[in-house]
């Protein structure tokens, strides 16, 4: 049996929590959240599991994300279709996966 550590535990909680509010999400665009969430979590398996600063910042950073993922009006996301480098990650930094809000029509009165 694998022993995880509390920080893998807490990672792989993390992941179920977003996986969990994408299925909130318009169902044509589950599969563009579930991609995005998963490259930026792959993106991140490289750290060193010692570099507990960097580790601590991705999870808050991931906190963060996740509160923008359960915003109702965050109906779409997208991967920018640039160059990757050989371990899967974005070439350059300008071209990380950014997420995309489509609000909808605004209605005025």
């Amino acid at each position: 049996m694998v022993r995880y550590s509390k920080m893998q535990l807490h990672a792989i909680g993390l992941y179920r929590r977003f996986l969990r509010a994408i299925e909130n999400k318009p169902a044509e665009t589950r599969g563009a959240f579930r991609k995005y969430v998963r490259s930026e979590f792959e993106k991140y398996t490289c750290l060193n599991r010692l570099d507990m600063p960097r580790i601590e910042y991705q999870m808050g950073r991931g906190e963060r994300e996740l509160k923008a993922f359960q915003n109702p009006s965050l109906t779409n996301v997208s991967l920018p279709s640039g160059p990757r480098s050989a371990d899967g990650a974005h070439a350059l930094r300008s071209e990380r996966p950014r997420v995309m809000v489509n609000m909808g029509e605004i209605q005025s009165s």
